[in-house]
């Protein structure tokens, strides 16, 4: 997609503004200047592909986000200067009752606003940690992720990636935290499309950061014991002892079990496989344990066969790569020689899965390694005789 010279001017234009925002005259905004309002607009440009219009209004929220707290700034500040407010100390019940007496009602309106926010431990029941955090609130990374997005499908991949940058390191600011996952995808898709594999893999490793149960080795091990006894009875028993939940890690653990593949990096893939494999199950579980209380887990045979039940298990399992990742963990346990355990996988899932695809590709495999079996059997008679 080719940008036209009025979109350099615009794109020229409204990087500026940023850099006057935090020097601009603070004041109190009107409903419909807010920077939460003007960021939605900007959404609805983006998704209509109007993506001029998307940065405008997208830079506009920022500007907007730094009046914003510079207003709010001057009243806290204006209302906490008085010698009588320094007396009362740093802390919130003292400071709110002292302004209080002094009819300070937006400095209170506005404390209280953020104590919903986040609590009084978020700022070490500290008035002057709050005005710390609220200074460096000014920047707004929902902008800067939309702008990044912008950016990526203009082909301005040094822009997006930086945009991308900066409102991942600015996360703990989000409006709504769990964004930051959305922001390290985004990140991970750019390097992709660029074919950076290096920066591709961080990306994902960045997300999987927070995910206790990736960085826990010996957890790690527990599951390979489980398999590496290679039984049939251990592919149930299997999913009776784990249970792992990390709905976000899912998408990184398949793409980085790919990648890995890609490489030859075989241990590295079957870790990734086998931890977005129980990842989903795990997700799945508890999901159909909402909807049928009663409902205890047996078998795996059966578990297939009641999520496949549902249309909406059907259609995630599928957008999520799920029964991929079942086949490459099972592909993962064959490939270590765990083939008592991975024949007996295989045969649940060609019977059980609700994937017409990937049961298919269980039945082939299940086929191959029969057959290999056979042949080695083969081999051993002749060899005897």
């Amino acid at each position: 997609m080719k940008r036209t010279a009025l979109f350099f001017a615009t794109v020229f234009c409204i990087s500026l503004l940023p850099l006057f925002a935090s020097t601009a005259s603070a004041r109190k905004l009107e409903n419909d200047e807010a920077p939460w309002r003007m960021l939605e607009q900007a959404q609805v440009a983006y998704d209509s592909g109007n993506y001029g219009v998307a940065l405008n209004l997208a830079n506009k929220a920022k500007e907007n986000r730094a009046l914003e707290i510079n207003w709010e700034l001057n009243v806290l500040e204006n209302a906490l200067s008085p010698q009588q407010v320094k007396k009362a100390g740093d802390h919130f019940d003292d400071v709110l009752s002292v302004l209080a007496e002094r009819d300070s009602n937006e400095a209170i309106a506005l404390i209280k606003q953020y104590l919903t926010l986040h609590g009084e431990s978020f700022y070490e029941n500290s008035i002057t940690r709050l005005l710390e955090w609220l200074n460096k609130s000014i920047v707004y990374p929902e902008a800067d992720f939309l702008t990044g997005k912008i950016y990526q499908l203009e082909g301005e991949f040094a822009l997006s990636a930086n945009f991308y940058e900066k409102a991942r390191v600015e996360a703990e600011f989000l409006d709504i935290p769990d964004l930051k996952y959305d922001i390290l995808y985004a990140m991970a898709a750019l390097a992709e499309e660029q074919g950076t594999s290096e920066e591709y893999e961080q990306s994902l490793l960045l997300i999987l950061s927070t995910d206790e149960n990736f960085q826990n080795a010996i957890l790690q091990r527990s599951f390979e014991r489980i398999i590496d006894a290679d039984t049939r009875d251990n592919v149930d028993r299997f999913f009776t002892l784990f249970r792992c939940a990390a709905n976000h890690s899912i998408p990184a653990l398949y793409e980085l079990c790919l990648l890995y593949r890609s490489r030859d990096s075989m241990n590295e893939s079957f870790k990734c496989a086998t931890l977005g494999m129980l990842e989903a199950f795990t997700h799945m579980l508890e999901s159909l344990q909402e909807r049928e209380m009663s409902y205890r887990f047996t078998d795996l045979a059966s578990f297939f066969t009641i999520v496949g039940s549902y249309r909406d298990f059907r259609i995630w399992t599928q957008e999520s790569h799920v029964w991929e990742l079942f086949f490459l963990f099972v592909e993962g346990a064959e490939l270590r020689g765990r083939t008592v355990f991975a024949e007996r996988f295989y045969e649940v899932m060609s019977e059980s899965i609700p994937d017409v695809y990937w049961r298919a590709q269980a039945q082939n495999r299940l086929e191959l390694l029969r057959a290999s079996k056979a042949n080695g059997e083969a081999v051993q008679a002749q060899a005897a005789n």
